[in-house]
C-alpha cells in the first residue's frame, strides 16, 4: 500500500492529463479494501468490547449483590451466636433437672399417698363388708326368732 505523500503528488508536474495524480487505482483500491476489512474487524472488536464491559458491569452488580447478602448472613449469624452465648445452658438444665426432681418426688409423694389410702379404704371396706355380714347374720337370727315366736304363738293356745 502505498499512497504517495502530500509532497509527492504536489512534485508532479501538472500537465500531465493521462497520469494519475494519485498512482495506481488498483492499489489504491486494495488498500481501501484492507482498510475496509480493517474497520470491519475494528467494530466487530469495538462490539466484543462494549459486550464484555456490559458483561462485566453486570458481574460486578451480581458480586455486589452476593457481598450484601453475605454481610447479611454474617451479621443475622453474629447476632444468633452472641444470642446463644447470652444463654446460659448448664444453669438452665441445672434449674431443668431441679425441676424435674422435684416432680419426680411430688409423684412418688402422690404415689405413697394414694397407695395408702387404698390400702385405708381396702381395710374400711373389708370392715364395713365384715359389719354387713354380721348384720345380716344378726338380721337373719332376729327374723328367725320372731319367725319361731310367731310360730309357736300360733301352735301354742293362749293361756
Amino acid at each position: 500500500m502505498e499512497v504517495q505523500s502530500s509532497s509527492e503528488s504536489d512534485s508532479q508536474p501538472e500537465g500531465n492529463a493521462g497520469e494519475v495524480p494519485f498512482g495506481n487505482v488498483p492499489q489504491i483500491s486494495e488498500a481501501l479494501g484492507r482498510l475496509q476489512e480493517k474497520l470491519q474487524d475494528l467494530d466487530a472488536a469495538t462490539a466484543h468490547i462494549e459486550e464484555s464491559q456490559e458483561a462485566a458491569k453486570d458481574a460486578s452488580e451480581a458480586a455486589n449483590e452476593v457481598r450484601s447478602a453475605a454481610e447479611d448472613l454474617v451479621e443475622s449469624t453474629t447476632q444468633l451466636v452472641n444470642r446463644i452465648d447470652e444463654v446460659d445452658f448448664p444453669t438452665r438444665l441445672d434449674e431443668i433437672e431441679r425441676a424435674v426432681e422435684k416432680n419426680r418426688k411430688q409423684i412418688d409423694e402422690s404415689k405413697s399417698q394414694v397407695t395408702s389410702r387404698q390400702k385405708k379404704l381396702a381395710t374400711a371396706l373389708n370392715s364395713l363388708n365384715q359389719d354387713l355380714d354380721a348384720l345380716r347374720t344378726q338380721l337373719l337370727i332376729g327374723l328367725a326368732v320372731v319367725g319361731l315366736i310367731a310360730l309357736a304363738a300360733s301352735v301354742l293356745p293362749l293361756v
